[in-house]
């Protein structure tokens, strides 16, 4: 089999290779999982609300009370370990679900212990993750790397639901995480036997293990403190999409199934602004990549609550939206993770991941209840509205900001 020139180049570096074929498959994983847990609360378990509700925010808490304590390990404790160690931890974990169904004492208390732990794992992972691949490859070959990586990502956002579903109908939703399980051993498989050695850390100063390091090194680079101010606005704006749905369904009026082609048009977006970006990288730069698809994500958003509702071209404009959108989502995020590993030096790589991690995925939280409770006054199409201006203000800032300076 002959794989397109975009795939086999990057299979020329061998440990890249062995890192890709992993996260694939354990990205395929992790979505089924995502659907498997909900599924066990609701139906195997019988949660009420309030339960539910404690179990969703298990997920998000990690992010915000272990994201510093996991850039500190990841720049001082073998990042390729550290991986090691994420992936078969998170692995076990899931196994005690599907065990604990098979004997008959699957309990929700089990459940909120799987998925924090779980959550705790994938934030270290996460975070040694992105500090670990420009070991891998060279500094020029970070964009193509980061592409090829987002490549998988909405290859498992296509159709990582629909396999999902598939195991959940024949197996039931517990013994569908199995295949998650496997997937992270899988994905240590690749990194144990695959990727053998790893650069030797570089010495470090007096102190550097400091927690607050990370902070300092953002704050020393311009460029980095606007991309932080970004990501953390950003990200607090494009919250108040959790009430998208409700939107396109209450005011917009959309079908079912209309509504299930336009969220797949996400994915088709993220996979094919992925493939682009490996085009793009050769001939533009990182940073001219990262400031058009951050304009062009938050410009067409914009067009989201101006749409009329009740209108069959209204469905064919929120796929085109979708589409663009996503698209050019993906090239802003691959692109800014670019920028981030090629400005920060390897000591701090770690940390100043997870300081940007904490920023993003923390405030998202808070974004979200703000947005449900101002819409319960003024309505959802306003807070739309109003988030996507501000978003777009943001997108034109980024243009002028110190982030464009850099040579990159």
């Amino acid at each position: 089999m002959k794989f397109p020139a975009f795939l086999r180049k990057g299979l020329l570096n061998r440990s890249f290779a062995w890192l890709w074929a992993g996260q694939t498959v354990s990205a395929f994983g992790s979505h089924i999982t995502a659907l498997s847990v909900a599924l066990v609360a609701q139906f195997a378990l019988h949660v009420q609300s309030f339960e539910y509700s404690i179990l969703m925010s298990l997920e998000a808490l990690p992010v915000l009370l272990f994201s510093s304590l996991a850039g500190v390990w990841a720049d001082h404790v073998s990042r390729r370990s550290l991986l090691l160690w994420a992936d078969a931890g998170r692995a076990a974990l899931l196994f005690l679900v599907p065990l604990a169904a098979f004997s008959g004492w699957l309990r929700i208390e089990l459940l909120y212990g799987v998925v924090l732990l779980v959550g705790v794992l994938n934030v270290l992972f996460a975070v040694a993750y992105q500090a670990f691949l420009p070991s891998l490859v060279s500094e020029e070959q970070l964009a193509e790397g980061n592409s090829k990586l987002a490549l998988s990502d909405a290859l498992a956002e296509i159709l990582g639901p629909s396999l999902a579903g598939v195991l959940i109908q024949l197996l039931t939703a517990p013994f569908a995480m199995l295949f998650d399980a496997c997937s992270y051993l899988v994905s240590a498989a690749c990194i144990l036997f695959g990727i053998r050695t790893e650069a030797k850390p570089e010495a470090r100063e007096e102190g550097a293990g400091n927690a607050f390091a990370g902070w300092r090194e953002i704050w020393r680079f311009p460029a980095l403190r606007a991309l932080a101010c970004y990501v953390t606005l950003r990200s607090f704006c494009g919250s108040a999409f959790v009430l998208y749905i409700p939107f396109l369904i209450d005011e917009l009026h959309v079908s079912s199934l209309a509504l299930g082609i336009i969220i797949s048009a996400g994915g088709a977006g993220a996979l094919l602004g992925s493939i682009l970006l490996s085009r793009l990288v050769a001939r533009y730069r990182s940073v001219s990549l990262l400031l058009w698809g951050a304009l062009i994500h938050t410009g067409v958003n914009l067009l989201n609550p101006l749409l009329p509702g009740s209108l069959a071209l209204t469905s064919v404009l929120l796929f085109g939206i979708q589409l663009v959108g996503d698209a050019s989502y993906a090239i802003y995020s691959a692109s800014e993770i670019t920028l981030r590993q090629r400005l920060v030096a390897d000591e701090y790589r770690g940390r100043v991941n997870a300081c940007l991690h904490l920023l993003e995925n923390g405030i998202a939280p808070l974004g979200m209840v703000l947005a449900g409770g101002i819409a319960r006054s003024v309505g959802v199409r306003p807070v739309l509205l109003i988030s996507s201006l501000v978003a777009l203000v943001l997108g034109g800032w980024l243009w002028f900001s110190p982030v464009r300076r850099v040579r990159l």
